[in-house]
């Protein structure tokens, strides 16, 4: 049974406190405009809509987890937490960072005022309530029954995703990545990198229901796992092997204290990665100048200098860079955004417009299709007047409308954002509820919209994945067809009615 009236309630909380955080900076942007406020007036101001953001976003992430666990696999937890992440609390680092990090930022050609700030917070939160009023709209309004029956059960379907994404993952996807592999794989292939961690999700949350023989398999493997991911020198990878068993854990128990001590786990993880990353990278980017193949042993040793060396990451930086919290102005995208929409307004507007055929047939159907384009690369060049600058910035999906159409675009594409959102919320509960849970991998990639697609372009952050999606919807589909035809053909032979499955 899907419970859509309480998914409901939880989602238009979340947009009624997104309207009220709208209607703020409606009112202060209007109040600014008519030069009622200072540049002080107008931080405190921003400040407080910003916590606005953070707060309504945050609240929603959790009652979203609290209305129907399996909404973790959804795009709408991951948005509802990355919207307080980067609309919120990101935007907060322009008034409230450290003296070193407000003059980085007051040199740097993204730098805003209090009142452009107040500007880019109007424009987020229209987004979020534009998207969020489409999702609304869409999803179903009333609780209905979905027949459990699959083909597979949880647990073939478990070992199915663990054993083939262990393999893929460390045998073929991450040595093509290091160089050590003497071909390129190809991105449908490359997508299925974090295959293993939805493995060891389903794991963990089996483990969390009660059996020990899944709980002794979880500790057998995974730390091993986990361990591989520091060569890749990327705490994003850490983090993923780490939150994605946390949430398939808390699936099976329910129990938010037992999920923060993952988080909690996580985060003193995170920060004690900063510096070693931050040399490791520096090492690696050393080899690469000189055409040097780093193999894993490499990766390791590097590592383990890092770790132990006492460098800091401070002495490897341009002297305008020490202090500077870079954390957290990866999380502030209000610079960019304000700088598409002062482009938009003195008539620079965007002229991106690449065929869409490019973003949405996948290369195995069309071998001749040209190479992506970076609208990131070219914003940046725009605005820092260089066009040789390889920078890429992201500017939000907002902005990105905005850029290209004003306020329409911003409509526009919000709408799009939560159609995409509706439809992929609607397909993962349904398929989940059925018990289908070889689909999971490409419900990991609405989670991944959710969670990072908004800080991108439109076009690379979503019209790029969806063919990717779909295409490996398309393949599930297929296989829960085949595998419902051997069952039929098994259930014939025994002379037992054959079972009905839906495809």
């Amino acid at each position: 049974m899907i419970d859509w009236p309480i998914i409901n309630s939880a989602l238009k909380q979340w947009l009624i406190g997104m309207l009220l955080v709208l209607g703020w900076f409606l009112v202060t942007n209007f109040t600014c405009a008519a030069g009622g406020c200072n540049d002080a007036t107008a931080s405190n101001m921003s400040l407080i809509g910003l916590g606005g953001i953070t707060f309504i976003g945050a609240r929603a992430a959790h009652s979203l987890m609290r209305a129907d666990t399996q909404l973790l696999f959804t795009p709408l937890v991951a948005y509802a937490a990355a919207s307080a992440l980067f609309f919120g609390f990101g935007p907060m680092s322009s008034f409230l960072a450290s003296d070193a990090t407000l003059r980085f930022l007051a040199n740097s050609i993204y730098a805003t005022t209090p009142e452009e700030v107040l500007r880019t917070g109007l424009l987020s939160s229209s987004g979020i309530a534009i998207s969020l009023i489409a999702i609304v709209l869409l999803l179903p309004r009333y609780a209905k029954a979905v027949r459990y029956r699959p083909v597979i059960n949880l647990r073939k379907v478990t070992m199915i995703l663990l054993i083939t994404g262990l393999a893929l993952n460390h045998l073929v996807i991450m040595p093509s990545v290091y160089g050590t592999l003497k071909f390129s794989v190809p991105g449908m292939i490359g997508n299925l990198r974090y295959l293993p961690d939805i493995g060891f999700a389903l794991v963990a949350m089996l483990a969390a229901q009660g059996s020990n023989r899944w709980k002794l398999l979880f500790w057998m493997i995974w730390p091993w796992h986990l361990l591989l991911a520091f060569p890749e020198f990327s705490k994003k990878a850490v983090m993923l092997t780490i939150i994605m068993p946390a949430i398939g854990a808390f699936i099976g128990h329910r129990s938010f204290r037992r999920l923060a001590l993952w988080i909690v786990a996580a985060m003193l993880l995170f920060a004690s990665l900063q510096n070693i990353n931050a040399i490791s990278r520096w090492a690696a980017s050393d080899a690469q100048e000189h055409s040097e193949v780093l193999t894993l042993r490499d990766r390791f040793q590097i590592l383990l200098a890092s770790g132990i060396s006492t460098t800091n990451v401070d002495d490897l930086l341009p002297e305008a860079q020490i202090g500077v919290e870079t954390w957290w102005l990866r999380l502030n995208y209000s610079g960019p955004q304000a700088a598409a929409m002062e482009l938009y307004d003195s008539g620079n507007t965007s002229t991106f417009t690449t065929n869409i055929l490019v973003y949405l047939v996948p290369r195995i159907l069309w071998p001749d299709n040209p190479p992506l384009p970076s609208p990131g690369q070219a914003f940046n060049a725009i605005v820092s007047g260089n066009p040789d600058n390889q920078t890429k910035v992201g500017v939000t999906v907002f902005a990105d409308g905005y850029w290209q159409f004003g306020w329409f675009g911003v409509f526009l594409w919000s709408a799009c954002v939560g159609v995409i959102f509706a439809v992929m919320t609607r397909m993962t509960l349904m398929q989940l509820g059925a018990g289908r849970y070889l689909y999971l991998p490409a419900a990991i990639l609405g989670v991944q919209m959710g969670a990072t697609s908004m800080t991108a372009f439109f076009q690379n952050g979503f019209l790029a994945g969806l063919p990717v999606y779909f295409a490996y919807c398309f393949v599930v589909y297929l296989l829960y067809r085949i595998l419902g035809d051997i069952g039929k053909a098994q259930a014939l032979r025994r002379g037992a009615p054959p079972p009905r499955v839906a495809a």
